[in-house]
């Protein structure tokens, strides 16, 4: 996938996946990106869907980034593949359960950036698997991307102790319990997990069409 959007192998992927709703804020990803240098190696790769779609494609041409800089994917197939290859992914929410998707990226030793709100400081250790901000606060984001760019040993060790986080943290059982609740979700009914002891709320990222 770097080849196909001509990502060099130096270069700090930062990633939203999704719901393009209020609540993930996914706006405010756009914002995050406009405040980090443009002389910095990073880019940033943006899945999911929702309500907010037009108001994205707008906010990202407006911003007129560089080429290569910021990639709106649009509708993808499968989403692991571009979890996989993110450095960082970044959740500025201003409000979440226990998103589906940090479960992902941790496994595949991917720190996760977020706002502390919701399950999310319960899922993510601050300075070790990953980064937590005030929701809305993108100057904040933007530093905490910013200083991992410029320190690749720190997210080398940050992205080992993400898996490491994940095996310790969310067996099995829980991570299946998760993707079952946040299916539910999905086709409204209620998990069999959430009906013994009503347990968190996961909220799925969902595909969008593709933008070149």
């Amino acid at each position: 996938m770097l080849q196909q959007l001509e990502i060099s192998s130096d270069t700090v992927i930062v990633g939203f996946s999704g719901r393009w709703s209020e609540e993930k804020d996914p706006l405010g990803f756009v914002e995050v990106a406009k405040l980090v240098p443009e002389g910095l190696p990073v880019t940033f790769i943006m899945t999911g869907a929702g309500p907010l779609r037009k108001k994205i494609e707008a906010a990202v041409t407006d911003a007129n980034f560089p080429a290569g800089r910021f990639h709106l994917m649009g509708a993808v197939p499968d989403v692991a593949p571009f979890i996989a290859s993110y450095d960082l992914l970044c959740l500025p929410s201003r409000f979440d359960g226990r998103p589906v998707v940090v479960l992902e990226a941790l496994a595949l030793g991917v720190p996760v950036l977020a706002s502390s709100v919701g399950a999310l400081p319960e899922m993510i250790e601050q300075d070790v698997s990953g980064l937590l901000c005030d929701a809305g606060d993108y100057a904040a984001f933007a530093e905490s991307i910013v200083k991992l760019a410029r320190d690749p040993d720190r997210l080398q060790q940050m992205k080992h102790k993400a898996r490491l986080s994940a095996e310790q943290k969310f067996d099995a059982r829980r991570m299946l319990a998760d993707y079952e609740s946040a299916l539910s979700d999905l086709l409204g009914k209620p998990s069999r997990d959430r009906q013994s002891d009503n347990a968190g709320q996961p909220v799925a990222s969902e595909p969008v069409e593709r933008r070149s």
